[in-house]
């Protein structure tokens, strides 16, 4: 074979050889994944919804929906689209099967100084999901929302909003029965059923601090804002009223930050908090006390579902 021959044949090889290697030095278009630019999803605000609704619902923060959007009131507006870059859409899991709930029980013909559960609800309390009372309560858990646009909220959808996240596990790492604070008070002083008191609430942190634990939740920041004259005045006479009936100690009126490292309920509300649990013990006063028993309960003593 001549030297040209040979010389030809030497080349051919070679670059068979770099086609075959799919030119790794010049770097191939297979071995590195393709940027994907971050999500950002659409949410057109409906009534009743928050910042803290919607932050919670896709897993973002209020600061990301504020500064993403330019807002400059943070009172959302119906028919308002909301970017939400990074989040995560609302995923609605299905109930376990079978799925038991307490059947729909009618508002008391005469309301009395709360506004039972069934009169603004529309999902049921999953039954296989709550965990008894266990007793009689021997103490009182306050919370605050945490979102100042909650105190100018539509309650009754505020409340439903609320719900539903919590039933369906949103913010949380499973889905509960339903909202886990017992009362609620809005800004006006209307005092709201949530969870009813025969089952245990989820708003203190683990089980051992919710056990025998009433829940309250004021809507509204009190961290940045001050509490409403009504509404602080409704809290104090609903803490008259649970303590009288359950025979709980002023001292066992606690803030959430005594159960968990947080600003929760505010410092505000927590000076409210502080200043009732120093006030002298009351004497029971029988017809104010019966009226704290919610509609259609005996006593917390009694004989309790055993369902978890």
């Amino acid at each position: 074979m001549s030297s040209s021959l040979r010389l030809l044949t030497v080349a051919l090889v070679l670059f068979a050889g770099l086609a075959q290697s799919g030119c790794q030095s010049r770097g191939s278009r297979t071995t590195s994944a393709p940027t994907i630019p971050t999500q950002v999803l659409k949410h057109i605000v409906q009534e009743g919804d928050t910042l803290s609704s919607v932050a919670a619902a896709y897993g973002v923060s209020i600061e990301t929906l504020v500064q993403t959007n330019r807002l400059r009131d943070r009172n959302l507006r119906p028919g308002m689209l909301l970017n939400i870059p990074g989040g995560r859409r609302p995923v609605v899991e299905p109930a376990p099967t079978p799925v038991i709930v307490e059947a729909p029980i009618l508002p008391p013909v005469e309301q009395s100084w709360y506004l039972p559960r069934s009169a603004w609800a529309r999902q049921s309390v999953v039954l296989n999901r709550t965990t008894p009372m266990g007793g009689t309560p021997t103490r009182i858990t306050i919370h605050h929302s945490g979102d100042k646009d909650d105190l100018h909220a539509d309650s009754a959808s505020w409340l439903r909003q609320v719900d539903l996240n919590h039933i369906n596990g949103i913010g949380h790492a499973e889905p509960w029965a339903c909202i886990g604070y017992h009362f609620i008070i809005d800004a006006s002083g209307k005092v709201y059923e949530g969870r009813p008191l025969k089952y245990q609430g989820a708003h203190a942190g683990n089980n051992e601090f919710n056990r025998l634990n009433i829940g309250i939740c004021l809507m509204g920041d009190f961290d940045v804002q001050r509490v409403p004259p009504t509404q602080r005045a409704s809290l104090l006479d609903t803490l008259d009223r649970l303590c009288l009936k359950y025979g709980i100690s002023r001292a066992a009126v606690y803030g959430h930050q005594k159960f968990k490292i947080t600003q929760c309920p505010g410092r505000f509300l927590t000076q409210i908090i502080d200043a009732f649990a120093q006030r002298p013990e009351l004497v029971e006063e029988p017809d104010r006390a019966q009226a704290a028993l919610p509609h259609g309960a005996t006593s917390l003593g009694a004989v309790l579902p055993t369902r978890k």
